[in-house]
């Protein structure tokens, strides 16, 4: 049975549960891909490492940080954090725990994603597709993005979608009921809302010092003007 099959008979909208615990076994410091329980909240923490990284991409490191599972659109859909960083950052001691992390690692952004759980730690493939493929910065910070924007082509809010498997190959896919009732959850409407005031406020910050400049130069052409 897989991970979201457990959850199919629940019909409660926006319920948020904690993510079941899984059994995994910790990989070793010389593999590419280690699995441990984050500080925060002892959630299931995924950490990729990708030797192949391209220079121009600016981390190595993928971490996610599954937190619960909410339902939209009547699907389960996973919260979760996300951060990207290089293993050669400057590492920052917290004085709290004695440990020393690069600040990149735990500067997170949260998203949704339709993830199998128990297929992430046991399936290499399926690890390696989301943590490179889902979770690419540029693709989540794209997504992101439009979440913040009130109309756009694909709404999606902090969904991103997920990763499964179509004719034999995995795959990522977005579902469309799960992205318009994330993008319309109220919170996201509140946060678009703010946005826009303060873009509003911006805007009228500008309008105002252009109103001034043109009195300025109006008030020298009017010295200017021939007697």
């Amino acid at each position: 049975m897989g991970f979201f099959d457990k959850f199919k008979k629940r019909k409660d909208n926006n319920l948020q549960q904690s993510v079941p615990n899984v059994d995994y076994t910790p990989t070793n410091a010389e593999s590419n891909i280690n699995y441990s329980t984050s500080t925060r909240g002892g959630n299931l923490q995924v950490e990729y490492y990708d030797e192949n990284a391209k220079f121009d991409q600016f981390y190595d490191t993928t971490r996610l940080v599954i937190k619960n599972i909410t339902t939209l659109g009547g699907q389960q859909v996973l919260s979760c954090d996300v951060s990207w960083y290089s293993r050669d950052d400057c590492q920052i001691k917290d004085e709290e725990t004695g440990k020393w992390e690069s600040r990149r690692a735990s500067d997170y952004s949260q998203v949704l994603a339709q993830i199998d759980v128990r297929r992430l730690q046991i399936d290499r493939d399926y690890c390696t597709m989301v943590m490179k493929g889902l979770l690419n910065q540029k693709r989540v910070e794209k997504y992101l993005e439009k979440g913040l924007q009130e109309h756009t082509e694909r709404p999606c809010g902090e969904y991103i979608g997920g990763v499964g498997e179509r004719n034999g190959k995995l795959s990522k896919f977005f579902s469309e009921k799960v992205g318009i009732e994330a993008h319309y959850a109220p919170y996201m409407i509140n946060r678009r809302n703010k946005i826009a005031i303060q873009q509003i406020n911006e805007n009228q910050r500008k309008i105002d010092n252009y109103n001034k400049q043109i009195e300025k130069l109006q008030r020298e052409n009017d010295d200017l003007e021939v007697r």
